[in-house]
């Protein structure tokens, strides 16, 4: 669940679609959202994955209104 505060990290192929199934999330920082976008893309490209990701974007979540509640998952 990505809470408030929390960087999202969107991966991208070469057309520059969003691959849906390959979402990091991280609550450390931009720098560390940065370095496993970065560390993603190698990987993804050494093991051959048949989707590979070429670029990524940063995201932060700065609002969620069932954190809130604390009732949603």
């Amino acid at each position: 669940m990505i809470k408030t505060g929390d960087y999202i990290t969107y991966f991208y192929n070469k057309k520059g679609g969003k691959i849906k199934d390959l979402t990091e999330v991280t609550t450390q920082g931009l720098e560390d959202a940065k370095e496993m976008g970065e560390e993603t893309i190698i990987i993804e490209e050494a093991v051959g994955s048949v989707i590979q990701p070429v670029s990524f974007s940063i995201d932060r979540r700065i609002y969620n209104s069932t954190d809130e509640k604390g009732t949603w998952e």
